[in-house]
């Protein structure tokens, strides 16, 4: 009798080791599982920000060229010309 009640206990202990393990290997599952969801979510929110920053640039760049068909920059290369007068050489 001492026996089995010996037994039984013993079989409730390893039940709840096995119960134990199965949720500690639960528990570290939900918490890779929340883990990855976490890193996803600060990935998107990055990746968020920088096609925000990206198409803030395209817009810059895509005005470049009407605000400069709008202004006169033709370059005259005669004006940039040193033209000083030198007196006359007498040897």
């Amino acid at each position: 009798m001492k026996q089995k009640a010996e037994e039984r206990r013993k079989r409730q202990m390893e039940i709840e080791a096995r119960r134990q393990a199965a949720q500690t290997e639960r528990e570290r599952k939900q918490f890779e599982k929340d883990a990855k969801e976490q890193y996803l979510a600060e990935r998107m929110e990055e990746t968020d920000g920088l096609i925000a920053d990206l198409a803030e640039r395209n817009k810059q760049l895509a005005t470049i060229l009407e605000h400069t068909l709008g202004v006169d920059d033709t370059i005259a290369f005669d004006s940039l010309r040193v033209k000083d007068e030198f007196p006359p050489f007498i040897p």
